[in-house]
């Protein structure tokens, strides 16, 4: 168990998506409707992390044709370790300062559809499962994630200063490696969460 976090910085943010989670809100200012049925099977999770100060900005879980990732925003000093546990579980990770996005990075298939969805690992990854397609690098993609995250919070000086982090799970249908390794790695509340009526999900 790692250590309690910085100054809840982030913490009125993780609390909007808390209640967005918990149903008393049907958008933020990066999730601009209600979740999708899918999050119901990730709500206790996505809870725990946001209350625990990561304030997670996508996410999906893991069906046959899926691949479990998450992508979020966190201080340095909560992203840090949980990026090294990810690693140690065998987990694609990306982290970098929003401060100072790396030029470029790796682009990865997270679930096959009619409208593919990708993930972004770091530079340089390779994917060998014939499923998917080879990864390829994509300068610049960084700075485009930054700027648009910057533009949903206006500018927020709490996600200027935060570190960006991605963590994928390589493994088509692997559904809890990546959130129990998460949920294993995060510190207590974060802030006090107050409670809302649970979401009802289609």
């Amino acid at each position: 168990m790692i250590q309690q976090p910085d100054a809840p910085s982030l913490a009125p943010l993780c609390q909007a998506v808390f209640g967005w989670l918990g149903g008393s809100l049907d958008s933020t200012v990066v999730h601009l409707g209600p979740p999708m049925p899918g999050t119901a099977e990730l709500l206790h999770d996505l809870v725990r992390a946001n209350t625990a100060g990561l304030l997670t900005l996508g996410s999906q879980p893991a069906h046959a044709h899926q691949r479990s990732y998450v992508e979020a925003l966190a201080t340095r000093r909560l992203a840090t370790p949980v990026a090294d546990a990810a690693r140690a579980a065998g987990l694609w990770v990306s982290i970098w300062p929003m401060s100072d996005p790396p030029p470029t990075v790796g682009l990865v298939l997270v679930t096959q559809a009619t409208e593919p969805t990708i993930s972004v690992v770091p530079a340089g990854t390779s994917d060998p499962d014939p499923r998917g397609y080879p990864s390829y690098d994509r300068p610049g993609f960084a700075t485009e994630i930054r700027d648009d995250i910057l533009a949903m919070h206006d500018g927020h000086r709490a996600v200027a200063a935060s570190h960006h982090l991605t963590i994928t799970d390589p493994v088509w249908g692997r559904r809890r490696n990546l959130w129990d390794t998460l949920c294993q790695t995060l510190p207590a509340h974060h802030f006090n969460p107050v409670r809302t009526t649970p979401r009802e999900f289609p």
